[in-house]
């Protein structure tokens, strides 16, 4: 032999001396994995429940503050873009409104029929903004609504556990993120004047 395959031999046995007896790496079959993004967490029942509704009641709520303040700014703007852009925005989020109201309905969720204190409050600081400098106080609450919204989305898509409703906010998250590209980009026209 060698002096090469002396030190190689030398090594293996150096090696296989550091390692484990065999018995005591076939008894442990328990494998540690990372989560990954596709993996959501485990609830039980209750906790579940209590995620699933958080987010419709979050989602319903959202609906109505973009929908109510929007119906202010199309009769209050007078901003061409900006009244275009709350007509479409009334449109879209009524209908994810009547989607996430079906899947309720099957569901059996129930979702609040009025907006809550903090929703309210801020319908009314719109309804309520005099003319000047309403078009920036309506884009304000509708980019802050959306960050919130899509933030929330992120969330349950990556970890909610209803399957249906994770579907329905993967398909909806798109719509609300060109939502909030479009706020922004009528915010900084709306500034420019």
């Amino acid at each position: 032999m060698n002096k090469i395959t002396l030190l190689a031999a030398a090594a293996f046995v150096g090696v296989a001396a550091c390692s484990p007896p065999a018995e005591q790496t076939t008894t442990d079959t328990t494998t540690i994995t990372e989560p990954s993004a596709t993996t959501t967490p485990m609830l039980t029942p209750e906790q579940a429940a209590e995620q699933t509704n958080s987010f419709s009641v979050a989602v319903a709520n959202s609906d109505m503050l973009e929908i109510e303040t929007s119906k202010v700014a199309q009769t209050k703007s007078r901003n061409a873009d900006v009244k275009a852009f709350a007509a479409m925005l009334v449109r879209d989020h009524t209908a994810t409104s009547a989607e996430l109201k079906t899947w309720a309905t099957t569901s059996g969720v129930a979702l609040p029929a009025v907006a809550d204190d903090g929703t309210k409050l801020l319908i009314d600081n719109i309804r309520n903004a005099d003319a000047t400098g309403f078009d920036d106080k309506y884009l304000d609450t509708v980019i802050d609504g959306h960050e919130a919204a899509i933030s929330k989305f992120e969330a349950y898509v990556r970890d909610g556990q209803d399957s249906a409703l994770r579907t329905w906010a993967t398909s909806t998250l798109p719509k609300l993120r060109a939502h909030l590209e479009q706020a922004n980009t009528i915010r900084a026209a709306v500034n420019r004047t």
